[in-house]
């Protein structure tokens, strides 16, 4: 046999042939790897799909998958679900924002009618605060920024911030309103001045009340006023003996002399409305509130202004005789001075407070608040008794609306 391909048909062998035309030849047999071939470099003859150069293009291998397709795919969430999400996580941002707005816009608007009355400058200062507390919140949440809800937190918390530094306005602002409406029809009694030479008329004596029960108990009687403002007065008297000790320099001055010489320096560093207000705000931060029955066992003490500086707490009646004494110090003519024992219709009690005629006002300093307001706003106090130089004066029952009625002009 010459060289060449041969293959076997029915013990026949054909060739020579090339080895593709056999390639060729086979691929179109069905069985062509069962055929038989033989080259010049078998030993003998062999079947087709034994022959390793035939078999590799006769059968051939597969490529293989690429290694990412060969790995499970991760399941990813659909587009159309991932937009319809986003589309419903922005709609109710928009409605969030939209509630917070109407929010917004409706204590806006309480705050701006009632405590401004829908003046250009006090809601124009309302705005100024939004504003100021919303530029401040949105440099906070910048890192935020691209979440549909931090729009409608940010004028959320900014206006919850501006309302509640109003909101103590705001209530005084509503008591004013409600209290103006139930006195408009009332008129002013005019107040009794006692004297003790006065008080000897058994009609004099007590108040008339028409407070309720747990009130009318309260209710002291004007001997026990006229001897407590007696007695308070009597010592100090004794107190300014200590007072003027300290002055001269001695070395015995107690803490409380000085403590109250400081006080009234304060208050000499200022002139009018400002010197009252730092007397106010400087008594008021002295001491604590506690009342009588907790530090003395008492019910009603009245105490000296050094007694209570020492104690570092009083009742309101201590805050208001410290404020009194010490306006009185600093030049203020005695009948401009009145300490002013009302009722608190608001709190349904019985409070002191100092009332200052300064101009054309009657200044009420209290030691609840470091506001001092004209006694014509300070109608939620109902006034029964005023005390100053001259003694006690006493309202015989009847409602006032201003505590110049009570105190005099």
């Amino acid at each position: 046999m010459r060289d060449g391909w041969y293959y076997d048909e029915g013990e026949k062998p054909i060739g020579p042939l090339s080895f593709n035309a056999l390639v060729t030849l086979l691929r179109r047999i069905s069985n062509a790897g069962e055929v038989n071939v033989w080259h010049a470099g078998l030993h003998e003859w062999q079947a087709a799909k034994d022959v390793s150069q035939i078999a590799a293009l006769l059968y051939p291998r597969p490529l293989p998958l690429p290694r990412q397709i060969l790995t499970s795919p991760v399941k990813a969430q659909p587009a159309e679900r991932g937009d319809a999400n986003n589309r419903r996580h922005k709609t109710r941002g928009r409605i969030a924002l939209l509630i917070v707005l109407a929010i917004v816009l409706f204590v806006g608007t309480i705050f701006s009618t009632v405590i401004h009355d829908l003046f250009a400058g006090g809601v124009g200062y309302l705005i100024g605060q939004f504003i100021g507390a919303a530029v401040i919140l949105s440099l906070l949440a910048w890192p935020w920024r691209r979440s549909p809800y931090i729009a409608a937190v940010v004028l959320l918390v900014a206006t919850f911030s501006v309302g509640l530094g109003n909101t103590q306005e705001l209530l005084f602002r509503l008591a004013v309103r409600e209290t103006k409406a139930a006195l408009k029809d009332v008129g002013d009694p005019t107040p009794m001045w006692l004297t003790p030479t006065q008080m000897g008329h058994d009609e004099r004596h007590t108040i008339k009340s028409s407070e309720p029960a747990r009130l009318q108990g309260a209710e002291a009687s004007t001997t026990d006023i006229w001897g407590k403002w007696a007695d308070l007065q009597s010592r100090i008297q004794s107190e300014e003996e200590t007072l003027a000790a300290c002055r001269a320099g001695s070395a015995d001055c107690p803490a409380a002399a000085r403590q109250f010489l400081r006080i009234v320096e304060l208050g000499r560093q200022r002139e009018g409305r400002a010197r009252l207000g730092e007397i106010n705000r400087a008594v008021n931060l002295s001491i604590r509130p506690v009342d009588d029955a907790v530090q003395h066992g008492v019910a009603d003490l009245w105490s000296t202004p050094l007694a209570t500086l020492s104690a570092g707490a009083g009742d309101c009646e201590d805050y208001a005789i410290i404020k009194y004494v010490a306006l009185r110090e600093l030049g203020i003519a005695p009948d401009d001075l009145r300490i002013l024992i009302v009722h608190n219709s608001r709190r349904r009690t019985k409070h002191a407070v100092l009332a200052v005629h300064l101009g054309e006002q009657w200044l009420v300093l209290d030691n609840r608040t470091m506001i001092m307001v004209d006694s014509g706003d300070a109608i939620h106090y109902r006034p029964l008794f005023a005390l100053d130089h001259r003694g006690v004066a006493l309202d015989d029952g009847g409602v006032i609306d201003a505590a110049a009625a009570v105190v005099g002009k």
